[in-house]
């Protein structure tokens, strides 16, 4: 048999270019999709599957033809696979590469035909910017070579060339021009009424104003209104907003009361296109709550602040495409002062937080690890496809469980959102659940290798994570961006993997950054930054005040002069914060406050705040970083609509 290794491309210039969170998971999807149609067609010339592990991958089943059961809305395969195929291998690659051009223009053009074609007479050549960009936009890379090295040889080989983009370019993926051709400097009111069609044929919350998308992006947006028809299946038109996911814990608590059904029912009879009917399948056990009407809306009706936005949440009466500084209609606005009283209502027993999470984990070292084990077994290879298959099918179940959505989870790659108060519950059990994966699957099939020697080898398996907490109103890009960042240059690089890092993102900038390893954030399976969360949360009289006055004294301690997210802070030698932080603690209390409890709550904030690093450093330099404290101090006293 020969091996092929066959990737698609481009993966962050097509998933995480993204404004809403169902960009981000229409991009993911879709991805995915089409690298399942390439192993689709692999596999009817013969061919089969190596990497990953398709056997019991519900995705790959569906694209095969399997109709029972529930269809997929999750993209569980990779963008890069290898297979093994008899002596066409060639040709084998060439109908594999055929498959998914073929699969992507089909998707296309029922996009185009649906939403585009009926505007194209107020376009300027859109037919030609839309062909032009849907043809050359992906990069398919293959290679007939067992050595992984000639993969990444031919990666290196450029010969896909996009053409230059002119014109105005598109406000999700900026390298590309957006479709209705026209320069907004010179024709403003034409491209203005080119995009006034679209939106009239999307609706008003598909194409809010001000968005004006390239063909790739146009795609990614509307493939789930029409994906019955271009892949055989609904996927769902309706995906959690970042509003949403901050609003959940909210929800489940006022979700049954009078007043929240008294709210459902008139934003349902003044604003049709606020429904979000089936979302609450998505969310925990959102699906067995009686009150559907209140938790199947569109989560900026969650919020005063943007409840008071008719471009956000536009009204049945509301203008199409309203302006900035345009008013609605006197019977809208009269609709929307009922509206945000009711909702005003409801805040008076809970005001929902302004937060929420998004977690990104990446396997550690995964290559080095299959060389390990392949210098022992060569049928390794498939002991690590199958552990990470038997681990991407937890994920989901694990993710919902906390209340979360899961994006994508192909592999040892995870992509989530969460609200805050379960997010390091979630990350931390999806840590051990990918451990566990790896170590009893391949211990259990293992041939030819010893238990002892498999086991010491998947000891060094681990994964890393990136956590943010964002404010809901954050652009979605920036947080992509900054989860990116966590994991691969805090988690990975800078603290040597086998790390979590956390982030939180508000208006005015990131609060802090914080990173430790996962040998010191659980104690006997327990999270350690909990521990101290309890401390806190039981002393009523406790001031927040003491979390900046620990980073003032850190930064004195360590003659620090100006402090910022996520810098160390190397103490002066024999120095020792204990003391001064106790008494700290204790200033201003009455007597009854006992000092073995300080004690207590200072050494547990003190031993989170201590660097814990994978990589080797200087063991003479003592590291400490206020971002632990501050991180608590956020946990503890969460920011809800209206604080911000």
């Amino acid at each position: 048999m020969i091996r092929i290794q066959f990737s698609i491309g481009p993966v962050q210039g097509f998933i995480a270019q993204a404004r809403r969170t169902r960009d981000l998971w229409s991009g993911s999807f879709l991805l995915s999709y089409l690298s399942g149609c390439a192993m689709k067609a692999i596999k009817d010339k013969g061919g089969r599957i190596i990497v990953p592990s398709v056997d019991n991958d519900a995705l790959f089943e569906r694209i095969n033809g399997k109709k029972d059961g529930e269809a997929p809305i999750i993209g569980t395969l990779p963008n890069k696979f290898s297979a093994e195929v008899g002596d066409n291998a060639k040709d084998v690659a060439n109908a594999a590469e055929d498959a998914v051009k073929k699969a992507w223009k089909n998707i296309a053009d029922t996009v185009w035909e649906r939403y585009v074609k009926p505007a194209l007479q107020k376009g300027n050549k859109t037919d030609e910017i839309w062909n032009r960009q849907v043809e050359g936009f992906w990069e398919i890379s293959w290679v007939v070579s067992d050595d992984v090295l000639a993969f990444e040889t031919r990666k290196h080989w450029r010969n896909h060339y996009p053409k230059d983009e002119p014109g105005d370019h598109c406000t999700m993926m900026g390298d590309w021009q957006e479709i209705s051709g026209y320069v907004r400097a010179r024709e403003r009111v034409k491209q203005d009424n080119f995009w006034e069609e679209i939106a009239r044929k999307v609706g008003k919350l598909d194409l809010r104003e001000g968005e004006r998308l390239c063909a790739i992006a146009f795609i990614k947006r509307m493939f789930p209104r029409v994906s019955e028809k271009a892949i055989g299946w609904k996927v769902g038109t309706n995906w959690p907003s970042t509003s949403y996911m901050a609003a959940i814990p909210w929800i489940k608590e006022v979700a049954n009361k009078d007043k929240a059904k008294a709210y459902a029912k008139k934003v349902r009879e003044y604003a049709e296109q606020a429904v979000r009917d089936g979302i609450s399948k998505l969310i925990g056990s959102f699906e067995n709550m009686q009150n559907k009407e209140f938790v199947e809306l569109d989560g900026n009706f969650y919020f005063l602040s943007t409840l008071k936005d008719a471009r956000l949440t536009p009204l049945s009466d509301t203008i199409k495409n309203l302006k900035i500084g345009e008013k609605e209609s006197e019977d809208a606005s009269k609709k929307r002062e009922e509206l945000i009283k009711m909702l005003k209502e409801i805040y008076e027993d809970k005001k929902p937080p302004s937060f929420y999470a998004i977690v990104k984990m990446d396997g550690d070292r995964l290559g080095k690890l299959k060389e390990e084990l392949e210098e022992k077994d060569k049928d390794s290879e498939r002991l690590i496809s199958e552990s990470l298959a038997n681990f991407a099918c937890e994920v989901p179940s694990i993710v919902k469980k906390h209340y979360g959505v899961t994006v994508y989870c192909g592999g040892d790659d995870v992509l989530a959102f969460l609200p805050v108060d379960r997010a390091l519950e979630c990350a931390y059990e999806l840590e051990k659940k990918y451990k566990e994966s790896l170590n009893k699957i391949a211990g259990k099939n293992a041939k030819n290798i010893k238990k002892e020697e498999i086991e010491e080898i998947l000891s060094k398996a681990t994964i890393s994570c990136g956590l943010v907490y964002a404010h809901h109103r954050i652009p979605l890009q920036s947080v992509l961006d900054e989860v990116t960042y966590l994991l691969d240059e805090v988690a990975k690089e800078e603290n040597g993997r086998n790390s979590i890092a956390v982030s939180v993102l508000k208006g005015s900038g990131k609060y802090c950054q914080w990173v430790t390893t996962w040998e010191k954030f659980a104690l006997d399976g327990k999270i350690k930054i909990n521990a101290v969360l309890e401390d806190f949360k039981k002393d009523k009289k406790y001031s927040t005040s003491f979390f900046y006055k620990m980073r003032e004294m850190l930064c004195v301690l360590g003659d620090m002069h100006a402090w910022e997210p996520g810098k160390g802070i190397e103490l002066i030698e024999g120095i020792e914060p204990e003391a001064l932080l106790i008494s700290e603690y204790l200033r201003g209390r009455d007597n009854d406050k006992k000092k073995e409890d300080a004690e207590q709550a200072v050494n547990r904030l003190l031993d989170i705040s201590y660097a814990s690093r994978s990589k080797i450093v200087d063991k003479n330099k003592k590291m400490i970083f206020a971002d632990g404290a501050l991180l608590v101090k956020f946990l503890a006293t969460p920011e809800t609509e209206g604080e911000e």
